[in-house]
């Protein structure tokens, strides 16, 4: 016998035992719980208005927090469980380190992280904003700034400007920083600079900050603006000319061509000024120079430039007499009969123009008519406008309509097709009946054919669009169109083409609405229908649909025969079994939508139901003594016929149904006891016979 493994059992107990008993010690300890603390500040050091994001977490779940940078507070928010996500903006402050501080606002509990200050140094060079501009001899003044400096130290520019010429000029501001480290400086460029400093160059002059800590430049010119409108002052101004020397001023471009002598003044500069010389000045650009008569001043660089006559954007729209836009218009502008600028309207009627100063004479005209003029305006431009040119075109709107039972009726889908000159064009009526023209020439005339289903019914000629000689926002036409009578025949072809009476015929227009109902009288429903495109529908005395067709009714009189071989036909259903034997007394019902008949199979196993409109029916099917169908069946049938419903579930048997699968297996079982039957009689048999005597000799 195996003794049993008591020292086994006795380790494994040791060591379940003190595995409890750890886990019941663990579970007196305090849980570990979120503390408040800085992961990171990204990035930890940077300028002054730069970005910083901080990234912590904090004790109290879905709790406030605040941030300090030193004592300065910041924007706070709510954690996301423990987790902080927060981004500041770094405020003025110096150079050096500085805390970052979280605070727990429920629990008091912070935590600090350290973002390094560095210095930043800006430049910016004063002067006139564009098309504003410096001129020669104007002082220029040159600012400097430190953020984030260094209280301890005095800063020390080394400003450093280069003249169109190349020539360079060095200036050194001191910078004296406050406390959050701000400081600036000014110096004037060229009074404060290395002797020899001046603005008597045009062209760019280029500022360095300590060569590489900032870089800016300015533009010095002969005139105030590099841009002037007519009437405009033109302010010129030089420098850097002996005293006295005398000077030819020259201005150049487009259709002015202008000069005049100068003479410098005791400071060796000249300011002229004159508000007549660009009064007729085109939209362009135009050069000025300043040369020396007596070649006593040679400069570095010659004194030249340009300046624009820019013009103002002016948007001339054209409408038509019903106040819409019209495209396609030529639209051009006359100052002193000469062109001033053209262009043609764009989809909003719209041409786009650069105008200066002065009154203009505009006149619209159509390119496609010979040159047609149809409006004309003066407009007087002070600035940057807008205007509209009335143009002498008029709507066409043209109506269609029908008489429906001595009612009126709009026509929609007639097509509108212009036949003269000048303008082509087809327009299809809308189910308002209505088709527009826009924009028409008034005083022409127009001939139109108007059709529907590709059928001519009116042709019309108008010698103009005027009211008594005078052109119209719109014009209004209205042409009738025509009905025509529609003759249907209904048949029987089941009853060798014999007319259908009181059969109920509808026509519906595919399109538009048009409705006309009658019944037939001796097989034949007459209409009175305006021209279109028909369904023609037959239905018998009680609703249900026999036969439809479509018709285009286009001329005087339209005939249609519609043979309904769904109508009166006599539908036969035979219930037979397994083995194709009538089934008599079986209740069938025929049925679909609006039709339901029922009868009971007779001794041949058939029921027949007449006047039946054909097509698609449910037979369903109900066994004698059942209240539940056995057969449901979907049939289809155009003529009259016998349908067939063989029920292979049951066979008649002695008058009787019974299941064929119960019939089987009786017959299986019959024939088993007939078969073993024979066997033991056959055994039995056997059993009896003699049994055979043996020699023993």
């Amino acid at each position: 016998m195996t003794e049993f493994p008591f020292r086994k059992v006795k380790s494994v107990g040791c060591v379940i035992l003190i595995l409890a008993s750890a886990l019941f010690a663990l579970s007196f300890l305090p849980h570990a719980k979120a503390v408040t603390v800085i992961i990171y500040v990204d990035p930890t050091s940077g300028n002054v208005g730069s970005t910083v994001n901080v990234r912590a977490n904090i004790t109290s779940v879905n709790g406030s927090y605040a941030l300090n940078f030193d004592e300065t507070s910041l924007p706070g928010g709510v954690a996301v469980g423990n987790d902080v996500n927060a981004s500041f903006t770094i405020v003025d402050s110096a150079a050096g380190s500085h805390n970052v501080t979280i605070i727990d606002v429920a629990t008091g509990e912070n935590a600090t992280s350290v973002f390094t200050v560095v210095p930043s140094f800006y430049l910016d060079v004063g002067g006139p904003t564009l098309p504003q501009q410096l001129q020669e001899g104007d002082s220029v003044p040159i600012n400097v700034t430190v953020k984030g400096g260094d209280p301890t130290i005095t800063y020390v520019a080394n400003i450093t400007v280069q003249t169109p010429s190349n020539a360079s000029h060095a200036g050194l501001p001191s910078i004296n920083v406050s406390s959050v480290g701000n400081g600036n400086a000014t110096i004037n460029y060229a009074g404060s600079f290395q002797t020899g400093a001046s603005t008597n160059l045009t062209g760019k002059y280029s500022v360095l900050f300590n060569t590489t800590l900032a870089t800016k430049s300015f533009t010095v010119g002969l005139t105030n603006s590099t841009e002037y409108h007519r009437n405009d002052t033109l302010d010129v101004r030089t420098a850097g000319y002996a005293p006295e020397e005398n000077l030819t001023l020259t201005i150049t471009g487009n259709n002015l061509n202008y000069s005049v002598n100068l003479t410098a003044e005791a400071t060796g500069t000249i300011h002229y000024t004159n508000q007549g010389v660009l009064s007729n000045a085109s939209i362009g650009v135009y050069t000025l120079n300043v040369t020396s008569l007596s070649n006593v001043t040679k400069k570095e660089l010659p004194d030249t430039q340009t300046f624009s006559i820019p013009g103002f954007s002016v948007n001339i729209t054209a409408k038509n007499l019903a106040g819409e836009p019209v495209s396609n218009v030529l639209l051009k502008t006359f100052q002193d009969n000469n062109t001033a600028a053209s262009g043609t309207a764009d989809s909003n009627g719209t041409v786009y123009f650069t105008l200066e100063l002065g009154t203009y004479f505009c006149n619209a005209s159509l390119a496609i008519v010979s040159d047609q003029r149809i409006g004309e305006k003066w407009i007087e431009v002070t600035n940057a406008s807008s205007f509209d040119l009335m143009c002498n075109l008029t709507n066409l709107r043209i109506l269609v309509v029908g008489f429906k039972d001595e009612v009126e009726v709009r026509i929609p889908d007639v097509g509108i097709q212009l036949v003269s000159q000048p303008l082509n064009q087809s327009v299809t009526t809308d189910i308002n009946g209505t088709a527009i023209f826009h924009s028409m020439l008034p005083n022409f005339s127009y001939s139109f054919n108007a059709s529907r289903y590709g059928s001519l019914f009116d042709t019309t000629t108008f010698p103009s669009l005027l009211d008594n000689t005078v052109p119209k926002d719109w014009f209004d036409v209205k042409i009738i169109c025509p009905a025509f009578t529609l003759k249907v025949f209904v048949n029987n072809p089941n009853a060798n083409g014999q007319p259908i009476n009181n059969a109920s015929v509808t026509v519906q227009e595919v399109i538009g609405g048009l409705y006309y109902g009658n019944s037939t009288i001796d097989g034949v429903a007459t209409f009175n229908c305006i021209l279109g495109n028909y369904s023609v529908r037959v239905y018998d005395s009680i609703g249900r649909k026999l036969n439809e067709t479509t018709v285009i009714l286009n001329t005087t009189i339209v005939e249609v025969t519609i043979s309904c071989k769904l109508y009166d036909l006599n539908i036969s259903v035979r219930i037979s079994d397994y083995f194709d034997q009538p089934i008599r007394d079986t209740n069938v019902t025929l049925q679909r939508d609006e039709l339901q008949a029922s009868g009971v199979t007779g001794a041949d196993g058939t029921i027949t139901f007449t006047n039946i409109v054909g097509g698609s029916f449910v037979v369903t099917v109900r066994l004698p003594g059942q209240s539940e169908p056995c057969v449901a069946t979907m049939v289809f049938a155009d003529n009259s016929t016998t349908i067939p419903v063989k029920i292979e579930k049951y066979v008649l048997l002695v008058g009787m149904l019974v299941e064929t699968s119960q019939l089987l297996t009786v017959m299986v079982i019959v024939i088993t006891a007939i078969f073993i039957l024979g066997l033991e009689t056959l055994r039995r048999r056997r059993l009896r016979q003699p049994k055979s005597k043996i020699d023993l000799k």
